[in-house]
């Protein structure tokens, strides 16, 4: 196993204590995937708090790594438009969230960790944006290409709020707030042809 193997099963892990309510310890993590202990404190050498948010970021990374191949395969032979392509990214990232709202509300709980977790978080998110406005086809220069990264970004983070502090939203009811969104966001002539 390498240590990107090991940094998701260790993001992984983190994920699933929180969703079962367990504590997380890495010594026990270690013994429990049979890993040297001294590779994993060599990994996520940092304190507790420090690691949780690498934790984090790790397994950001892999939920939009997986959720970019799953869209690029499923677009590819579809004939949608661009403003398809994009509402359907947002449903397949939020679907993805919906399932670990739980371990994100904990993540979240205090006000302090919500604008550590967005400072951390905003600069991937950003980068999936431009890798999904590449995958839609968007030929745009890399400053408009940033720009609409930028647009996506806020409406994302602004129903992702929604989400986490909504006991009962349901990802239909946060898929209709996108896409009367993103219908204002199409409408700028300087970014979306018509």
């Amino acid at each position: 196993m390498n240590n990107f193997e090991i940094k998701y099963l260790i993001a992984d892990e983190y994920i699933a204590s929180i969703l079962n309510g367990e504590n997380f310890d890495l010594n026990a993590i270690s013994k429990t995937l049979k890993i040297d202990n001294s590779v994993i404190q060599t990994l996520f050498p940092y304190t507790e708090k420090i690691n949780k948010l690498e934790y984090l970021k790790i397994f950001n990374s892999k939920i939009d790594d997986e959720i970019l191949i799953l869209f690029s395969k499923e677009i590819r032979d579809e004939d949608a438009t661009y403003f398809e392509k994009i509402l359907e990214a947002f449903f397949i990232k939020f679907e993805n969230l919906h399932k670990y709202k739980k371990a994100l509300i904990v993540l979240s709980s205090e006000n302090k960790d919500k604008l550590l977790n967005f400072l951390i978080l905003n600069n991937q998110n950003h980068k999936f944006f431009l890798k999904l406005l590449k995958c839609c086809g968007d030929k745009d220069p890399f400053i408009k290409l940033n720009i609409k990264a930028a647009l996506f970004n806020s409406l994302y983070v602004k129903n992702l709020n929604v989400l986490l502090n909504r006991e009962k939203i349901t990802v239909d009811k946060i898929m209709s707030n996108l896409d009367k969104d993103l219908k204002k966001v199409f409408e700028l002539p300087f970014l979306f042809k018509n």
